[in-house]
């Protein structure tokens, strides 16, 4: 509704400022979402999922958001990710930018251009006038007054990527500068302009984090940032209130510590959720370049353990399927202890039980946080999931499952299953309930599974191609790569599907030596002549991601 109206109120001069219309309406939609539906907290729920994904997708390899387009092709592309997740990101900085003349600048905006051909420089152009009407007033870097809106915003959407903020601190006095390692060099070595970045920050002493129009920029021409003197050496500072600006923080090592400390020592929520999640997902992000050490991120989301916001912990959620990739590893193990240590502290204060008064977003988390503490394998966890399996499939009528916890039970609680929850289930087979069959591929009884997988009543075309899935068959393949060739000629299956299980198990190898003994193994056994040079392709690239793995492994442990 709210795009068909913005669609309807104003039409672009030219594809290329497209993202204006798209963006004005998703803010817009999400922010009249947010007055109607409080409880589901769209505003904070737009920054950590779209705003900090954002980040992720915006790369050197992404057009920008406004760029000349000439062929049909070229304007096909403007309908792609920067339109309807950098554009809304953007406008919401402007917005804060603004602060209360944003909305009466639109509203302005949209009477005067009503039905008309426009383009962004008319909205800026509004603003400036109402930028000029007290706005440049409250500022502490003069030299912004003598450029317009126009100047501001012109790199914003003509560039791609987004720049770094540095915090560097000499005892009390920190200064504060843009950062020129991402962004100067585009793809022909040319120098890119730097952007105008709005700088806003509070101090431990104010915890004022509502208060986010900048009254400091970092200008193009401002090269050396600017200087805060705080009142304390031990004192901190955190940047980019509320997210508002579209930029990452990079924090010293001592700054970080402080805040660390006061995170850990504090209460947490006297920072605002999102600059909690802010420091997570910036953190991570440097650590990933070496640029953070991993004692450093580990020490602050530590305090993750006392915050049962589930906004504050999105990040670390996205952070947790990242870290994934390394668990098949046999030296992911710190990664483990530390990610186990830290829910199961969480699960302690929220308990396993949803309560009837909870809010979703609490029971979310409590679902997230459950489904992590098995993958990090966290012995309670299991043990409950195995008790609740049990006692639902002795009387499911008194013990129902409901459809959020159901694959958790089912597949986390067949991880440990006794026997006789082994044939429960496999009664649940012979009634062809095929979907029976994943949750006992979760059992760590590999010989037990494969019986029950060969003498089940389930027809071919529901057994044959879902078997390639089954990680429980994998891992047996894994540590018993011998004995599972015997398995896979015995395998009543054509060459394709055998070829196609080989694949599954070499993808989910993880030492150069198994995949080298697969190979040999192997050969091009079961295999076509004809596709047996694509095998060989498979083992190659295995070995390239296997070493690439371990290789970022190393660094996040150094």
């Amino acid at each position: 509704m709210v795009h068909q109206m913005i669609d309807n109120a104003i039409s672009p001069s030219w594809w290329s400022h497209l993202w204006l219309n798209e963006g004005l309406a998703t803010l817009l939609h999400m922010e009249i979402l947010d007055e109607i539906f409080t409880e589901w907290r769209f505003r904070d729920l737009f920054v950590v999922q779209v705003r900090q994904d954002c980040f992720r997708l915006d790369t050197n390899f992404m057009e920008p958001l406004s760029y000349e387009v000439q062929t049909s092709s070229e304007i096909k592309s403007l309908f792609s990710f920067p339109i309807y997740v950098k554009a809304p990101v953007i406008l919401r900085m402007v917005k804060h930018i603004m602060g209360n003349e944003f909305q009466d600048s639109i509203q302005t905006f949209l009477t005067i251009y009503y039905y008309g051909s426009l383009n962004p420089t008319y909205l800026w152009d509004m603003m400036q006038i109402y930028m000029s009407c007290g706005i440049l007033d409250t500022l502490l870097t003069p030299e912004v007054c003598n450029y317009t809106m126009n100047d501001i915003m012109e790199t914003w959407i003509t560039t791609n990527n987004y720049p770094i903020v540095h915090v560097h601190r000499n005892a009390s006095k920190l200064f504060i500068f843009q950062s020129e390692e991402v962004f100067y060099n585009d793809n022909e070595g040319k120098a890119l302009p730097s952007h105008w970045l709005p700088i806003t920050f509070t101090t431990w002493e104010e915890l004022d984090f509502n208060n986010t129009a900048p009254h400091y920029w970092i200008t193009p021409k401002n090269s050396n940032g600017i200087s805060v003197q705080l009142t304390d050496n031990n004192g901190w500072i955190i940047l980019n209130l509320q997210q508002t600006g579209y930029y990452r923080v990079k924090y010293d090592k001592d700054s970080l510590r402080f805040i660390t400390n006061y995170l850990r020592n504090e209460n947490c929520e006297k920072i605002h959720v999102l600059n909690r999640a802010q420091l997570i997902d910036d953190t991570y992000y440097f650590l990933m370049r070496g640029k953070v050490r991993y004692s450093q991120f580990v020490n602050l989301i530590y305090y993750l353990g006392r915050d049962r916001d589930y906004v504050a912990w999105y990040p670390m959620l996205q952070i947790f399927i990242d870290l994934s990739y390394f668990l098949p590893f046999a030296d992911s193990l710190f990664i483990k202890q530390d990610m186990r240590y830290i829910l199961k502290r969480l699960l302690y204060t929220l308990s396993y039980d949803e309560k009837v008064d909870e809010d979703d977003l609490t029971k979310w988390l409590r679902q997230e946080a459950v489904k992590w503490a098995c993958i990090f394998d966290d012995t309670q966890c299991q043990q409950i999931a195995t008790y609740r399996l049990k006692e639902h499939l002795e009387d499911p009528t008194n013990h129902k499952l409901s459809l959020e916890w159901r694959e958790w039970t089912y597949c986390k609680g067949a991880i440990k299953a006794d026997e006789s929850v082994l044939l429960k289930l496999e009664e649940l087979l012979n009634i062809n309930n095929s979907k029976a069959f994943n949750y006992i591929s979760c059992a760590e009884i590999p010989h037990r599974i494969i019986d029950i997988f060969y003498s089940s009543s389930l027809k071919r075309k529901d057994r044959y191609p879902t078997l390639f899935s089954y990680a429980i068959f994998v891992n047996y393949a894994v540590k018993h790569i011998h004995g599972i060739i015997e398995i896979i000629k015995a395998y009543n299956a054509s060459l394709s599907d055998k070829s196609k299980l080989l694949v599954v198990i070499i993808n989910h190898l993880y030492s150069e030596e198994k995949i080298q003994q697969m190979s040999n193994l192997l050969g091009c056994k079961f295999v076509k002549p004809k596709i047996c040079r694509t095998f060989d392709d498979v083992i190659k690239r295995r070995l390239r991601q296997v070493a690439y793995q371990k290789s970022r492994l190393l660094k996040l442990h150094l």
